[in-house]
């Protein structure tokens, strides 16, 4: 994996998901390569449908974009990680979805708070 995409993590001693965990746990081991597991399921209307995954944003532009509506700050960092093929998630949305991450310990470091983006 040699392609990098931007992604919204917590800090609670340690990255976390911020919405959905995987394998049971929303807290991220560094340096290992992460599965998502595949499933086809809808977004948050209930209308569209799409293939689950990381959600990710391809470039700084897309993910400054996003941070624009999210209402909570507080320990939350835009990080670059590692991604598998990036996928569009569906037409009105601007992240991607991957179907493998790996968040470095060393880009884990250069986390940037999401209120300094």
């Amino acid at each position: 994996m040699e392609q990098k995409a931007w992604k919204i993590f917590e800090d609670d001693n340690g990255p976390r998901f911020i919405m959905h965990g995987l394998n049971g746990t929303k807290r991220i081991k560094l340096d290992i390569v992460l599965t998502a597991k595949l499933a086809r399921v809808r977004d948050g209307s209930g209308k569209r449908w799409y293939q689950s995954g990381f959600h990710v944003y391809r470039t700084r532009e897309l993910l400054k974009s996003f941070i624009k509506s999210l209402s909570i700050f507080k320990n939350r960092y835009a990080v670059q990680v590692y991604v598998s093929e990036l996928i569009p998630k569906h037409e009105r949305s601007r992240a991607s979805l991957s179907t493998k991450i790996m968040l470095s310990s060393e880009d884990w470091d250069k986390r940037i708070p999401i209120k300094d983006f």
